[in-house]
């Protein structure tokens, strides 16, 4: 088993994971809007993990402690309700002291991307996208797929 098979999340091996994010580009192909470049577009929305990948990949440890620090916790005392774990923000925090999205720039602006693709790479949560309206969601989501499609 190599490094990348051995630091899994959610179930998902390495070759489970390259094949979701190699999905999201191609279906970002096809949801691109009329005058984007469809290379262009899958690679964007295939770098979309840059920085978790980085993270599973050169700190194996700290993943592990992000992906525990994000599992509830059982109950303080019997009948009450379990604890939430953290937000993946919290965690990455906690452990790293950066977020994901800040490695996924740092290691974007190391390969030499500039500010506009580093912003076509980020992630938008399902709240923002539902605030930016129907037109400006269909827009965005080439853009924000991260290996599933979400409605």
């Amino acid at each position: 088993m190599n490094r990348v098979d051995a630091v899994c999340d959610g179930g998902l091996a390495g070759a489970q994971r390259i094949a979701r994010v190699q999905h999201a580009g191609r279906a970002a192909q096809r949801l691109r809007p009329a005058g984007y470049d469809a290379e262009l577009v899958a690679l964007l929305a295939m770098l979309q993990n840059l920085g978790r990948l980085a993270l599973r990949y050169h700190f194996p440890e700290e993943a592990a402690q992000i992906r525990r620090l994000m599992q509830p916790t059982p109950p303080l005392a019997a009948g009450l309700p379990e604890q939430t774990g953290r937000s993946e923000e919290s965690a990455c925090l906690a452990a790293l002291g950066v977020d994901v999205d800040a490695l996924r720039m740092a290691v974007g602006r190391h390969w030499g991307f500039d500010d506009q693709a580093l912003w076509m790479m980020r992630r938008l949560s399902p709240s923002v996208s539902d605030c930016l309206g129907p037109c400006h969601r269909h827009r965005s989501r080439p853009v924000a797929l991260d290996g599933e499609l979400r409605q």
